[in-house]
């Protein structure tokens, strides 16, 4: 469970026979599970079960299972914090399908940060 926080400004809102004026915050809890939390589960349900499988450069197949894919996601979670990256930054990911690419959208996540991928097709002005 996640807390949020909703800040409503009332303006002129009338409800009825009333006006409401001010600001109002309206904390809930959001029941969600973001892509960690259903990574490092994965990790402990099923560690030595296969998770994401990919060809190398000679064009054999290799998997790594869940445990393995939690440790990968983690070590760049890691190593973008070390790097300065902070909670509520952005990361964007130029980069084909690949196992790197899951790692660092993960990865950001972990960090409290978001991530989305650019397609290779962009062009610099829509990059920026």
């Amino acid at each position: 469970m996640f807390p949020c926080v909703s800040v409503v400004e009332l303006s002129a809102l009338r409800t009825g026979e009333y006006v409401l004026k001010g600001i109002i915050v309206i904390e809930h809890v959001v029941d969600a599970m973001f892509i960690p939390n259903y990574l490092m589960r994965n990790a402990q349900e099923y560690a030595n079960e296969p998770a994401l499988s990919w060809k190398d450069s000679a064009g054999e197949w290799e998997t790594d299972s869940w445990s393995d894919l939690a440790a990968f996601s983690m070590d760049i979670a890691k190593s973008l914090i070390s790097l300065g990256y902070e909670a509520g930054e952005n990361l964007s990911i130029y980069s084909y399908n690949r196992r790197e690419w899951y790692g660092a959208y993960a990865a950001a996540q972990m960090a409290g940060g978001a991530a989305v991928g650019v397609y290779h097709t962009c062009s610099p002005d829509e990059v920026e």
